[in-house]
């Protein structure tokens, strides 16, 4: 489920048709990507 950087705060909950559904931070905007800070590309 941890798809990102930086995953923060999942909230869940049910639609009307019974499906959960997962809400999250991903990615500081602030900050630079590991990637880049790693000179990965």
């Amino acid at each position: 489920m941890d798809h990102g950087l930086d995953y923060y705060a999942p909230q869940t909950c049910l639609n009307d048709q019974g499906r959960r559904i997962i809400v999250a931070w991903q990615q500081m905007w602030g900050r630079t990507n590991v990637t880049a800070e790693l000179q990965h590309g």
